[in-house]
């Protein structure tokens, strides 16, 4: 059970668009969720002296909330990712070859299934030791914006 030529190459292609669609998709849902709460974030700013927000903390805030869009979408980057890989395959006309020579379809599709594998581990990961990590920060930059205050730590159980 060796991973051959073939095989490597549908697995980097399917690393490759697992990165750009997840890339794209982190960014649009952050991009819409800021202008979803530009008013809070505004009004945050606007009394810095009484809440502490600027607008790096505002800044902070979003990339202490990646890891939880990751965890959020990843199920959905591994279909389209697969998918892409797919069509992107048929299109170059390297899929067809393989399968004449023999290859069965599962088989084909092996490298994507150990990626998607791989990257669940990868998933689990951040969902059980990234959330821990990113959760104090995350609120700590939260707080002044949505909650007009200074975060303090209490009541984190």
């Amino acid at each position: 059970m060796s991973f051959g030529r073939f095989d490597r190459y549908v697995f980097f292609t399917f690393i490759r668009y697992w990165v750009v669609v997840g890339l794209v998709i982190l960014s649009l849902f952050s991009v819409l969720d800021f202008l979803g709460k530009v008013d809070e974030i505004g009004r945050g700013i606007e009394n810095a002296e009484k809440t502490g927000a600027t607008p790096w903390l505002a800044l902070r805030y979003y990339l202490w909330s990646l890891p939880f869009l990751f965890v959020q979408f990843a199920p959905f980057l591994t279909v389209l990712a697969g998918i892409a890989t797919v069509l992107q395959l048929r299109r170059a006309q390297e899929w067809t070859p393989v399968l004449t020579a023999g290859q069965s379809t599962w088989r084909s599709f092996r490298p994507m299934l150990s990626a998607a594998l791989l990257l669940g581990v990868v998933v689990f990961g951040v969902r059980e030791v990234g959330f821990a990590i990113a959760q104090p920060h995350r609120m700590e930059a939260h707080d002044p914006f949505f909650r007009n205050r200074p975060w303090e730590a209490r009541d984190l159980w």
